[in-house]
């Protein structure tokens, strides 16, 4: 199965947001419903910071929606745009950012992964969101002998020869093409280090579907049985 690396888009165009990447955040007094909610909250990604094991495909630990209540997010703002992808702050390992309800009954049509994915609203705006996150692949199931990178600065593809070179390549080497060496059936998933990836079937179903927020980005991955 084909990808390509995605994100939510930054074009102020698209978000309303002239100034930083973040569109919505947390207001720790407003946001949880109850002491108990934010708790539970912070606990559950303070143990992911501690063990990345927790967000990796093999061993995805999933969220108890049971145990927490809607959250409400904060535009930073006004100006900001009700639209189907939005970024947040802060940074949660296992969270990569805010969906419509319209965007997740396309993306459920799919293959999905494990899921967190937590009730969401945002102050002002009437759609209803997910605050959600995907798995990752371990960056050490790359296979290099197919994997492709360039060099920003030369202007040249090439193929790394070893892992150390892999985990130590700087900002300038850029992935071309990812090949894991292990196969999920999923149309999302991340690569540890390299972003958050969608099949290109999704892709196309949700730019069909006219969802506002997506970035699709130029490096690809590829996955086989």
């Amino acid at each position: 199965m084909k990808y390509k690396k995605i994100r939510v888009s930054y074009d102020t165009e698209v978000t309303g947001n002239v100034n930083g990447v973040y569109s919505v955040e947390i207001k720790d007094s407003l946001s949880f419903k109850s002491k108990e909610d934010k708790k539970y909250f912070e606990g559950f990604f303070l143990k992911n910071s501690k063990d990345y094991n927790r967000v990796m495909i093999d061993d995805f630990k999933c969220i108890d929606v049971n145990k927490i209540q809607e959250i409400c997010f904060f535009p930073v703002r006004k100006k900001i745009k009700e639209i189907d992808m939005i970024d947040f702050c802060l940074f949660k390992l296992g969270l990569d950012f805010l969906i419509s309800k319209k965007l997740f009954d396309i993306m459920n049509n799919f293959n999905l992964p494990p899921v967190n994915k937590i009730p969401t609203r945002i102050n002002t705006f009437n759609t209803e969101y997910f605050l959600i996150g995907f798995p990752m692949i371990p960056q050490e199931r790359i296979d290099l002998n197919k994997s492709i990178f360039f060099d920003t600065k030369k202007r040249s593809e090439f193929n790394l020869k070893s892992y150390d070179a892999f985990i130590n390549t700087d900002f300038s080497v850029k992935p071309r093409k990812i090949y894991p060496d292990v196969f999920y059936d999923v149309d999302t998933i991340g690569f540890q280090g390299k972003g958050l990836f969608f099949s290109d079937r999704l892709i196309d179903a949700i730019q069909d579907a006219g969802i506002v927020g997506l970035h699709v980005d130029d490096t690809e991955m590829e996955m086989n049985p």
